[in-house]
């Protein structure tokens, strides 16, 4: 069986990057001009302690072609905070 080596490095990013976190959700997305890492909710066990039981409910975008974040600004509904779930893009 042939062997498989990966390696992994730190990029730099421009923009604000989200807070730590952990059991957040990820997805990639890609149009005909963007390639995007989506990241939703999760938690951080700081902000957690601090607001007793509260989780994330933030939504960030990494557009990879230029290694920027951006946070979406959500107007209207938002959705429940929440950590340990899923997200998957649907289109193209």
């Amino acid at each position: 069986m042939p062997r498989v080596q990966f390696t992994y490095e730190q990029v730099k990013t421009k923009g604000r990057a989200p807070c730590a976190r952990y059991q957040h959700a990820a997805c990639y997305f890609q149009t005909d001009s963007r390639r995007l890492l989506i990241v939703h909710g999760g938690r951080n066990d700081d902000i957690y302690n601090e607001m007793k039981d509260c989780a994330l409910n933030d939504l960030h975008l990494l557009e990879l072609g230029m290694l920027e974040w951006q946070r979406v600004v959500i107007f209207g509904s938002l959705c429940e905070q929440r950590w340990a779930h899923q997200m998957s893009a649907n289109g193209t």
